[in-house]
């Protein structure tokens, strides 16, 4: 039998619907899945819902009963999660914090960039000294926990290097990647003068999406010849009927 890999993220499926949560993250882990069992590996997914187990492209993912959160950390989460997986061979954190405040021995953690640096982040991370300080020691607590954490950018690598002097060793850069094939110009343009805008990504905040609504509709007022393709889901089905509004 191969190696087992056990991977801990926090929504994938919506944790107590029929729903699937895709986004660049959720992307990059169905490829991350894929690449392992094409290396040989039995991968399985642990994630926040009410003890259910569904599947997705062949691999089990499995809902875990809490939803506690404290400052971007999941302290039961990731403790029950340490439990399930005592069986595996390796872990995967995909979100760096989430191996606070424990991991296995043969673990690594994915940053999939800063997203700390938004005002609505403020009341988990920021508001006063204490929970500030809080804060940086659970992330502090995650990077020590982990053998390696894959970055797809520099500048967290930066931040951490600025905040924990000395830390950068424990990070390899591997920037996100995307299918050239697939997403390419086409080969036979269209000449209806049209020009359009893609914006994909998932329908929330944090993602830029309230910037790239008003940029939208001030160059579509400006230039009738423009069009703004909006390609993501949002958390409900409500948010996303208002959104096509």
């Amino acid at each position: 039998m191969g190696k087992r890999v056990a991977i801990l993220t926090t929504n994938f499926f919506h944790p107590v619907e029929e729903r699937l949560i895709m986004g660049g993250a959720e992307r990059y882990q169905v490829e991350l899945c894929c690449l392992l069992r094409n290396m040989g590996f039995e991968v399985e997914v642990w994630q926040i819902g009410n003890n259910w187990t569904r599947e997705f492209d062949g691999v089990k993912i499995h809902g875990i009963p809490t939803q506690r959160n404290e400052m971007y950390t999941f302290p039961e989460l990731n403790t029950l999660f340490y439990e399930a997986s005592l069986d595996f061979d390796y872990a995967i954190y995909f979100v760096m914090s989430l191996a606070y405040p424990v991991a296995k021995e043969k673990s690594i953690g994915i940053s999939h960039g800063i997203y700390w640096d938004w005002p609505g982040a403020e009341p988990f991370t920021g508001g006063n000294f204490h929970k500030e300080q809080e804060w940086f020691h659970r992330q502090h607590v995650a990077l020590r926990n982990l053998q390696l954490v894959v970055s797809v950018d520099t500048n967290t690598i930066n931040f951490f290097q600025a905040v924990f002097p000395g830390s950068s060793w424990k990070f390899r850069y591997i920037p996100n990647f995307v299918d050239t094939e697939q997403y390419c110009p086409p080969k036979e343009p269209r000449n209806d003068g049209i020009i359009r805008v893609l914006f994909p990504r998932r329908l929330a905040p944090a993602r830029g999406l309230n910037e790239a609504l008003k940029v939208a509709e001030r160059l579509t007022n400006r230039y009738p010849n423009v069009e703004f393709h909006f390609c993501g889901r949002g958390h409900t089905d409500e948010h996303e009927q208002l959104m096509m509004q």
